[in-house]
């Protein structure tokens, strides 16, 4: 097999490797479990990536932002694919273009829950914030 010549950049300094066709970035970063994804010539990019001659190509750690932008992503990725198991529909995406899926925005309700007043949602507001700062509540 040929080789690549990429660059490895990190925070400190740019090395420069050789590596052979085919090989991805996550076999580049194998020895370090905190990266989980990549940046080459300044994209993010999957660990299946496979390196080209010339790629600048950088480490993503799961503790930096786009790290835990990738985390989040990744996690909302399997409670879907959990809430599908739990709850099967025929089709998810077409209960999203009938309007018949429900939504996590602040302005949606369920439609089995009456709706309150005003003056009655902030009647139990104050009743739970005055129980709270009561130790005997406690």
């Amino acid at each position: 097999m040929s080789e690549v010549r990429v660059t490895v950049q990190s925070a400190s300094e740019a090395e420069e490797r050789a590596v052979s066709a085919g090989t991805t970035a996550g076999a580049l970063f194998a020895d370090d479990r905190t990266v989980i994804a990549a940046r080459v010539g300044g994209e993010l990019k999957d660990l299946s990536y496979e390196l080209r001659d010339g790629d600048v190509v950088e480490g993503v750690e799961i503790s930096s932002p786009d790290g835990l932008d990738i985390l989040r992503h990744s996690t909302a990725h399997v409670m879907a694919q959990a809430v599908q198991e739990l709850f099967p529909r025929p089709s998810w995406a077409s209960a999203r273009r009938s309007g018949t899926a429900s939504t996590t925005t602040s302005t949606s309700r369920s439609p089995s829950l009456p709706r309150t007043s005003r003056s009655s949602r902030r009647r139990c507001r104050r009743s739970r914030s005055a129980a709270s700062a009561s130790p005997a509540a406690w």
